[in-house]
């Protein structure tokens, strides 16, 4: 993906992208918004959702 290339989030173990092909993911998530932003824990724990427009300070408050 070059956004991550261009970040250079590509090795970054606690990023992850998704490249949804099936188009599933807005279902099985209930994403309804764009963007939407996902925050998990080490344990796979969903901590927080964001859908839309966030700002970043609202994002690193809860990246645990």
């Amino acid at each position: 993906m070059q956004f991550s290339k261009s970040y250079k989030l590509d090795n970054q173990k606690n990023v992850t992208f998704l490249e949804d092909t099936k188009a599933k993911f807005a279902t099985i998530f209930d994403v309804n918004s764009i963007p939407y932003i996902v925050v998990y824990n080490k344990n796979q724990q969903l901590v927080q959702r964001f859908k839309g427009a966030t700002k970043i300070e609202d994002i690193l408050k809860v990246i645990p």
